[in-house]
C-alpha cells in the first residue's frame, strides 16, 4: 500500500482499479518476501523448507493481485 501511495506511477490497471500501480505491486510482493525471510528465521527453517516458503509467499502475492483484478 505505501509502496503504492508514495512512489506509485504507472497504473496497473486504470480500466478496473484506477489506483492500483506498478509500483504498488512490485512493493507489496517485495514486503511480501521480506516477512517471509523474516519469517523463516524465527521458524528456524533452512534450506528447501526456506526455497518453498519464499516461492509459495511469490506466487501468493501475484495471485492476490490478479485475483483483485479479475473478480
Amino acid at each position: 500500500y505505501f509502496a503504492g501511495r508514495f512512489l506509485g506511477r504507472r497504473s496497473l490497471c486504470a480500466r478496473v482499479s484506477p489506483k492500483k500501480t506498478w509500483e504498488g505491486f512490485f512493493g507489496g510482493i517485495i514486503f511480501s518476501l521480506l516477512c517471509a525471510w523474516i519469517g523463516s528465521y524465527y521458524l528456524e527453517l533452512s534450506g528447501t523448507a526456506f526455497v518453498h516458503l519464499m516461492i509459495f509467499t511469490l506466487i501468493l502475492s501475484v495471485f492476490s493481485v490478479v485475483g483483485d483484478l479479475t473478480v
